[in-house]
C-alpha cells in the first residue's frame, strides 16, 4: 500500500483553510461555531473532512418542512436566538423562527461543493506527482 498521509496532511490543512475562507468570504459566519468545526483526519490512504452536521445546509438551504423538523429539537430556539444576536438582526427570535417555518431558507450555492472540487484536485495532483493512475480514478468526495 502506498502511504499518502504526508501528502494528505498538506492537502487537509489547505482544505480546512479553503472551507473556512469560503464561509467568511460569503458572509456565512455568525458565531464561528460551524467555521471552527471544520477539521480533517488523514490516514495512509484516506483523507476525511469533518464539520457540524448542518454545514451542507449552508449551501442547500432548508425547506419549511426541514425547518419544522429541526424546530422540534430541544435547542432550536436557543440556536436561533444566538444566531439573531450574533448577526445583530433587529427581529425577535420568535419572528425569525416564524419566517423560517413559513418559507424555509435559501442556501449559498457552491459555498462548499466548489471547495470540494478544489480539494479533490489538490489531492489528485499530490498523488499524480509520485503514484499510479489507478489510485487517481478511485478518489471521490463522500457526502
Amino acid at each position: 500500500m502506498i502511504d499518502l498521509k504526508k501528502d494528505f496532511d498538506v492537502v487537509g490543512g489547505k482544505g480546512v483553510e479553503l472551507y473556512r475562507k469560503s464561509l467568511v468570504d460569503n458572509d456565512r459566519v455568525a458565531t464561528g461555531k460551524t467555521k471552527n468545526s471544520i477539521r480533517f483526519e488523514s490516514k495512509p490512504n484516506k483523507l476525511t473532512f469533518y464539520a457540524l452536521d448542518h454545514i451542507r445546509d449552508i449551501e442547500t438551504g432548508q425547506t419549511k418542512e426541514q425547518v419544522a423538523n429541526n424546530a422540534s429539537k430541544g435547542d432550536f430556539y436557543q440556536k436561533i436566538a444566538e444566531w439573531v444576536k450574533a448577526r445583530s438582526i433587529r427581529r425577535s427570535p420568535e419572528s425569525v423562527i416564524s419566517g423560517l417555518l413559513s418559507k424555509g431558507w435559501k442556501g449559498t450555492p457552491g459555498i462548499i461543493t466548489n471547495i470540494d472540487d478544489v480539494v479533490l484536485s489538490m489531492a489528485r495532483e499530490s498523488i499524480r506527482k509520485g503514484t499510479r493512475k489507478d489510485i487517481l480514478d478511485t478518489l471521490k468526495i463522500s457526502k
